[in-house]
């Protein structure tokens, strides 16, 4: 469902939460399977889905995980 939203909706999500996760930024060189980024969702577990143009990340305020299909 998240693959649908972030490829095919071209939905960018933002919404207020009482946690907040604090980084300057990601690139590659964190893990990010590529630099342009075309959608992010926060689900409920607080983990940032990142939808870029090659595929899908998950961002556990740790590290990037790429999400193979």
């Amino acid at each position: 469902m998240i693959l649908l939203v972030c490829f095919f909706g071209g939905i960018s999500c933002a919404y207020s939460q009482k946690k907040y996760s604090r980084f300057d930024h990601l690139t590659v060189d964190d893990g990010l399977s590529s630099n342009r980024i075309r959608c992010i969702y926060k689900d409920s577990k607080d983990y940032l889905w990142i939808g870029t143009d090659v595929g899908l990340d998950k961002f556990d305020s740790y590290q990037v995980k790429e999400i193979q299909a």
